[in-house]
């Protein structure tokens, strides 16, 4: 079987553009994006993207060079692994994550995935209530179950994304409610930590209701700011910056 790849420049933009289509893969290098798509979809809307490209690969071939290209990440005391590579030997003091890629929904490898999982990992405790918006493949969630927290929340809009989500909690042997939502919960429930590692163009409308979630000295932590587009820096505690994505510490002291 025979795919469609498409190459472009990493931004904001063109990852809004992406995300607007139906794509079987993606994958970021260090400043562009490949994105798979089957033959019988229409991708006209970005192959007249400026500094695009296109090809016809075969199925065989693009999935060997996916899978090498996915490598052990340690973060912290976390080591995310594939499950092709699960069986590989990790520090013993180290928290092993399996998780499998999927449609490319959060491997650990991506830099805002290894932000929020650094600045998780800094701020979460075993008393912690956690929620992930946005989950994804369940990557952040997980890791805060597996960093002793028990009152851990997560909700994801994409229901490939759910699906895979709770393939990767049943890998790692957690209990996880993934809720099928695009809306965040009631106002009156609070979080001492909330994660949201999604397009800027997403989380930025929504900032004020998520710190609504929080409790007093709650933390948000957001992803998917590129470092060169405006954001509101108010209560920014701790960053990550690793060119181009931001990672963001965000406090709910009130100014």
């Amino acid at each position: 079987m025979k795919y469609k790849k498409l190459s472009m420049p990493l931004s904001d933009s063109n990852l809004q553009k992406i995300y607007d289509e139906q794509f079987l893969g993606i994958y970021e290098l260090d400043d562009r994006i490949e994105v798979f798509f089957s033959m019988t979809q229409d991708v006209s809307r970005l192959t007249g993207i400026a500094g695009s490209s296109s090809e016809i690969i075969e199925e065989c071939d693009w999935s060997k060079e996916w899978k090498k290209k996915i490598k052990p990440t340690s973060i912290g005391t976390i080591t995310v692994l594939p499950p092709w590579l699960a069986k590989e030997s990790v520090s013993e003091n180290s928290i092993t994550i399996v998780i499998d890629p999927g449609m490319g929904f959060g491997t650990g490898e991506h830099p805002t995935t290894r932000g929020c999982l650094a600045l998780i990992q800094k701020n979460i405790s075993r008393e912690s209530s956690f929620l992930d918006f946005g989950s994804g493949s369940g990557i952040l969630a997980i890791a805060a179950k597996k960093l002793g927290t028990q009152k851990v929340f997560a909700i994801e809009q994409d229901p490939d994304a759910i699906n895979n989500a709770r393939l990767n909690a049943k890998i790692n042997n957690v209990e996880i409610d993934f809720l099928s939502s695009n809306q965040l919960p009631s106002a009156n429930q609070k979080f001492d930590l909330i994660a949201a590692n999604i397009q800027s163009s997403v989380i930025i409308p929504i900032l004020p209701e998520l710190k609504k979630r929080l409790t007093t000295q709650g933390i948000l932590i957001i992803s998917g700011i590129l470092d060169d587009e405006p954001f509101p820096m108010n209560n920014v505690k701790a960053y990550i910056n690793e060119t181009p994505w931001l990672t963001l510490e965000i406090s709910n002291e009130q100014n």
